[in-house]
């Protein structure tokens, strides 16, 4: 992440430091935002201070951090009401859905202790008593009003938003509230694409009925071993880079980075592309190679992936499969790992090939020494030193290890061949 950081020293963000909106900012600092705190602005707003550990810590995250201990909402208003929630990750200034959440096992969480009125300000309000004129991430756990928090940022802010955040309902949690297909529907026209969604669940599972059914230590119980539903997601959304007048090369390095951090590689190498075409700036000649790097890594890591790269497995209608293992017979015998119907399959294309299969293998005792399509099985270590496996089995994975184990080399002792 070295390059991260380097992109970050820049001066570029040393005039305008990426700007992290955080609202809901209960628990911990995002993990996510932990190499770009020391770098960035942050603005964090949160009603209810119950869980509000990592704002209290001023001086060791951000460079810069502002604290709204307020409502934050899209009302020109200097108070309005919010509902203290049992648990604090559900208090809103939307009242409570009651009549639909008594069919939710985790109703109770949202069980009203204290309706309040509490400063509010507005987003728009808010970032102006500050100074700032843009938002970087844009981070919304606001319990049901995040679309429109949204879009009560300038449309010239809203356009320049390189990641939004949001945890929208989809159940009837609150009353009059934004939910998912609301949020999907807006930024649907938008200049920005679905990254991610994360559907999380509940168990539907209404309390007089449960209570009537199950004692109160049995009801514990329940949720962890009962089927549950949909109740929320959380989804993210990058800015696709087609708005092109409103960007310049400080977002084509911000979104590169926000893209590597959200694990989205190929638009990552997209941007970084993108970048160096438009700016001819080496920086983004290191992105796309550190991109690329991090795409074969990955890559590295599929089993199948690696066959390939060593020419080592094949489909049977891939030709050069028996092309190579024709040019093979002139040196070695010929053996099939798996005596199976798979086996069969492939016995059955060396012949079409005038292929000559001097034996199946098989780790199975009771196959060794019979006759599979006419030809004998046989154990691995019955064979001779000149020879060429072709492993045609579902267990390829221990099959591979067992040859490798006995020292033998993919593609040159022995392939994979699949469906």
């Amino acid at each position: 992440m070295e390059i991260l950081k380097r992109i970050l020293k820049r001066k570029e963000f040393i005039d305008n430091p990426p700007v992290l909106l955080d609202i809901g900012a209960s628990g911990d600092l995002n993990q996510k935002w932990e190499i770009l705190a020391p770098y960035s602005i942050g603005v964090a707003f949160d009603a209810d201070d119950r869980d509000f550990e990592y704002i209290n810590k001023k001086d060791s995250t951000f460079k810069q951090l502002y604290v709204f201990n307020s409502i934050v909402s899209n009302i020109e208003s200097k108070k309005v009401y919010f509902h203290l929630t049992k648990s604090p990750h559900c208090s809103s200034v939307l009242e409570p859905n009651k009549s639909q959440l008594e069919n939710w096992s985790f109703a109770e969480l949202f069980d009203v202790g204290n309706k309040t009125e509490l400063r509010n300000i507005t987003l728009k309000k808010a970032l102006q008593s500050i100074g700032i004129g843009y938002v970087d991430w844009f981070k919304s756990d606001s319990q049901g009003t995040d679309l429109r928090l949204f879009t009560s940022l300038d449309q010239q802010i809203q356009n320049k938003v390189l990641l939004a955040e949001f945890e929208p309902g989809i159940l009837d949690a609150y009353k009059d509230e934004d939910k998912l297909f609301s949020i999907i529907q807006y930024f649907d026209q938008k200049n920005f694409w679905l990254s991610k969604m994360d559907v999380k669940s509940t168990l539907r599972f209404n309390k007089k009925v449960e209570a009537r059914y199950f004692s109160r230590t049995e009801q514990m119980f329940l949720e962890k071993n009962l089927t549950k539903a949909p109740g929320w997601a959380e989804i993210t959304y990058l800015n696709d880079f087609s708005n092109e007048k409103y960007l310049t090369k400080r977002d084509y390095l911000l979104g590169w980075i926000f893209s590597i951090i959200e694990e989205q590689l190929g638009f990552a190498l997209e941007i970084a592309t993108c970048g160096f075409e438009r700016y001819s700036d080496g920086v983004f000649q290191e992105m796309k190679e550190y991109t690329l790097l991090e795409i074969n890594f990955r890559l590295e890591d599929d089993e199948f992936y690696n066959y390939l790269k060593h020419d080592a497995v094949y489909t049977l209608d891939d030709e050069k499969l028996f092309d190579n293992l024709s040019m093979c017979t002139n040196e070695k015998e010929i053996f099939i790992f798996g005596a199976g119907s798979f086996g069969e399959r492939v016995l059955e294309h060396l012949n079409n090939h005038s292929i000559k299969l001097s034996a199946f293998i098989d780790n199975d005792i009771n196959k060794r020494g019979q006759l599979l399509s006419n030809v004998k099985v046989v154990s691995l270590d019955d064979l001779p030193t000149n020879m060429f496996i072709i492993i045609a089995s579902t267990w390829h994975k221990e099959i591979k290890q067992q040859l490798t184990d006995k020292g033998l080399k993919i593609g040159k002792d022995f392939l994979v061949v699949y469906i």
